[in-house]
């Protein structure tokens, strides 16, 4: 039997970081590009409407990113590191009209 390098170590612990500090560097940077990315696209995703309903979407498309994208973005950043949730929350962003 052979012995199993660190890549090979992460990938069955099922996660793709090296350390629990970089794991937590990426939850960190997750949550805030997450959370930043989440408002900017639920605040733009919605469409407004006739007497004020537009407004109130927005708000809430703002909220509901900003839950939404936190929580992705850490999760994701715990799980795979801050490089890898860098580059996911930058292609989200990129697809806002």
């Amino acid at each position: 039997m052979r012995e199993l390098n660190s890549t090979e170590i992460n990938a069955v612990n099922g996660g793709f970081t090296d350390s629990l500090a970089s794991s937590l560097e990426g939850a960190l940077y997750g949550f805030g590009d997450g959370l930043v990315s989440g408002i900017a696209i639920g605040g733009t995703a919605t469409a407004s409407g006739g007497l004020g309903f537009g407004v109130i979407a927005q708000a809430a498309g703002a909220v509901i990113g900003a839950v939404v994208g936190g929580v992705y973005g850490t999760v994701a950043g715990f799980l795979y590191g801050k490089d890898e949730v860098k580059a996911l929350c930058q292609s989200y962003r990129e697809t806002i009209n």
